[in-house]
Formats: C-alpha cells, sequence, structure tokens
C-alpha cells in the first residue's frame, strides 16, 4: 500500500486559490507559500482535453488535471511527481 501525504502525517494543511482572473496562491496553513498566474492550453494527451500550466516567477510548471465532482486532481505523475487531491470548501474567499 503507498504512503499517503496528508494533514496528519505531513502536519500542515495546504490550499490552493484559483481566482477568475488568472492568479493563483498556495496558503501552507495560514501562510502564502506561493503565488503566481495560471492558464490552460489544449492536451490531446489529456482525456480532459486540457493542461494546467502555472508560472512563479521565471519557473513554468504544468500538470494534468481532473475535476470530479467538488474534488480537484493535479497529477505529476508523467513527470515522476505526485498526485494531489483537492477538495473543494465552499467559504470565504481567499485572504
Amino acid at each position: 500500500m503507498p504512503y499517503v501525504l496528508n494533514p496528519d502525517t505531513l502536519g500542515f494543511n495546504t490550499k490552493y486559490y484559483f481566482d477568475i482572473d488568472g492568479e493563483f496562491r498556495i496558503l501552507r496553513d495560514a501562510e502564502t507559500e506561493g503565488k503566481g498566474i495560471y492558464w490552460f492550453e489544449a492536451d490531446v494527451n489529456n482525456e480532459e482535453g486540457l493542461r494546467l500550466f502555472t508560472q512563479q516567477d521565471e519557473f513554468v510548471k504544468s500538470v494534468d488535471f481532473y475535476i470530479s465532482g467538488d474534488t480537484l486532481i493535479l497529477d505529476e505523475t508523467k513527470a515522476e511527481g505526485p498526485k494531489r487531491y483537492f477538495l473543494r470548501i465552499n467559504g470565504p474567499t481567499a485572504p
């Protein structure tokens, strides 16, 4: 069974906020861990048809993403990275 990374095993929460203006923020607990811009591009190799790109300063990265109900899946396994699952919460907007 693979090791599961979650707030209980890591000791912190991570939240991603994607604003409609193309900006995103990553919070680790209540502190900003990163921010930048995001966009989507067509990807015929992704069953959803789109790939998510993020840019922080000069660093650009892309991931396969999937949305299933209230769950966002960011899949970096093609680049030997993690598959991350995020649950949408209805609440106040990002700080």
